[in-house]
């Protein structure tokens, strides 16, 4: 049986993620109720993604790049916490009931293209190229026992 390649896995869910967020954007001049319950599972969606590279996928590739405190993975995390800055701030705003929020949403699409591209084109390739499929099939259970 053939392992999936994380590079698939993760661009996969970029793109599931992506549409969720879409959705939001199309729904908050609409239905608010239906963006609120949207917008909350995009950002369920993305910050369970960006634990699971925290936790699992980040120590793997520094492991195998022997330098635990690879440039890389330094970066990806900080993105991440500007990510994380990101929907706290539309999630303050939707929960006042304030739907303006276009400004904050072009910063978050920002960050996430240039993140996606970065982790799509460099650090999947590179540790799905790193790990046996033995590996990437451990790094998968180790996933799955970390997802919520």
């Amino acid at each position: 049986m053939k392992i999936e390649t994380l590079a698939n896995f993760y661009a996969n869910d970029h793109h599931r993620l992506d549409g969720l967020f879409a959705a939001f954007q199309d729904l908050k001049g609409k239905d608010r109720t239906n963006a609120k319950v949207t917008f909350r599972a995009f950002r369920s969606g993305i910050e369970q993604h960006m634990a699971w590279e925290e936790a699992v996928l980040f120590p793997e590739y520094e492991d195998r790049v022997n330098n635990p405190e690879d440039a890389a993975t330094e970066e990806l995390r900080t993105e991440h916490s500007q990510i994380q800055d990101q929907l706290d701030v539309i999630e303050e705003k939707l929960k006042n009931n304030n739907f303006e929020t276009t400004r904050d949403e072009t910063r978050l699409l920002k960050i996430l293209g240039d993140h996606n591209r970065s982790e799509e084109t460099g650090l999947y390739a590179t540790i799905d190229g790193l790990l046996t499929s033995q590996e990437r099939a451990e790094v998968f259970i180790k996933m799955k026992q970390a997802a919520w």
